[in-house]
């Protein structure tokens, strides 16, 4: 039942990647400690654009001026690896959007963590990812005008 209900969600939305059922993860993130400090930056994660350096720490305020961000920005999520059952998601929207979040296992196993109509501005994210084991996750966030994709890496069991 819960399978079906997932394939309904992902039926209708407008996300599509023939590439999912082939992802495999490369071994890389943008680790991220539990207070947002950035520890090692994966170019090919998050749009990353060299906005942030290692050890900046993530951040995301509205403008003092209360106007609205002029383009979609997601920083990288935090912490990562994940050894908790939650994840800090911040982005940024220009406009008013329909905004998905997607959770890929490397089997192409899918989780929808968000479909909601959100309003232009500043969004915190923060999913329970207690359903999910161990590994890596691609993640899709989709808000239909830009597609941001990253990895994380949820490691909850000690050795």
């Amino acid at each position: 039942m819960t399978i079906a209900i997932i394939l309904i969600l992902i039926a209708n939305c407008e996300y599509e990647d023939s590439e999912l059922d082939t992802w495999e993860p490369d071994g890389a993130i943008t680790a991220t400690d539990e207070i947002g400090t950035i520890l090692s930056i994966d170019e090919n994660d998050w749009g990353y654009n060299g906005q942030y350096e290692v050890g900046d720490t993530i951040s995301i305020a509205m403008p003092g001026d209360g106007s609205i961000p002029t383009k979609y920005e997601v920083l990288p999520p935090y912490p990562n690896p994940v050894q908790i059952d939650t994840i800090n998601f911040f982005y940024k929207l220009p406009i008013a959007s329909q905004a998905y979040l997607y959770v890929f296992n490397i089997e192409g196993d899918t989780t929808v963590f968000l479909d909601n109509h959100l309003s232009a501005g500043i969004h915190h994210l923060k999913p329970d990812l207690s359903s999910l084991s161990d590994g890596f996750y691609h993640c899709v966030l989709d808000f239909k005008e830009i597609i941001i994709e990253g990895d994380i890496l949820i490691e909850t069991t000690t050795n």
